[in-house]
């Protein structure tokens, strides 16, 4: 008997584990330092899809050049957050969980310039012009810039995803209690969230 309790109270003990894992919300990177004092700022971004889908999403923002005005191409000036396809293996909610992506970049202002998905079968690349998103971001700063949806027509309802369909970027509003519970998982990080709304900005020719 002593044994199948035993037995029973370790099965809860993993179960406990998992569960907090599945529930977690930011991509915890311990090597992140950052506080007010940072040359350097920090991006905070949320995303999920309204599909539990098996693909993998890339989304890149560019740098603005303050005297051209055009996005810059080095990859310095660049800086890039992903979902994985192994989401779906591995976590309840895979690609609808939200989550939230913590990214350390250079003063300035980046502009939203491409999206990536890759399935079993097929590869889409979306470039974002002549209009897209752009934020500004200062030293020392945690700006939270919003959350976005990769998203299916609605009418298809949340488990459609046929792997030949193209899913749309949209903006996905705030959540601030939701990033501010996933910046209390940083362990290195010292800052409160600034919000800074994203703004259209139009990219002909650049």
């Amino acid at each position: 008997m002593l044994s199948r309790v035993l037995a029973v109270a370790s099965i809860c003990v993993l179960l406990i584990g998992c569960s907090s894992t599945q529930q977690r919300t930011a991509e915890v990177d311990e090597e992140i330092e950052f506080g007010p004092a940072d040359e350097a700022s920090l991006v905070v971004i949320g995303t999920r899809a309204n599909h539990f889908d098996s693909r993998d999403y890339l989304l890149i923002w560019r740098k603005i050049d303050p005297i051209s005005g055009n996005l810059t191409r080095e990859k310095v000036n660049s800086f890039q957050v992903s979902r994985s396809e192994w989401e779906v293996a591995t976590t309840w909610d895979g690609l609808r969980g939200q989550r939230y992506h913590f990214v350390k970049v250079a003063p300035g202002t980046y502009a939203l310039a491409d999206l990536f998905q890759k399935t079993a079968n097929d590869n889409w690349h979306t470039t974002f012009r002549p209009t897209t998103d752009a934020f500004t971001v200062s030293a020392g700063e945690i700006a939270y810039i919003g959350d976005y949806m990769f998203a299916f027509p609605e009418d298809k309802g949340a488990l459609f995803s046929p792997t030949t369909t193209r899913a749309k970027l949209r903006r996905d509003g705030f959540a601030v209690e939701s990033a501010e519970a996933a910046l209390l998982e940083m362990p290195n990080v010292e800052g409160e969230l600034v919000l800074r709304e994203p703004e259209k900005i139009d990219l002909t020719n650049k």
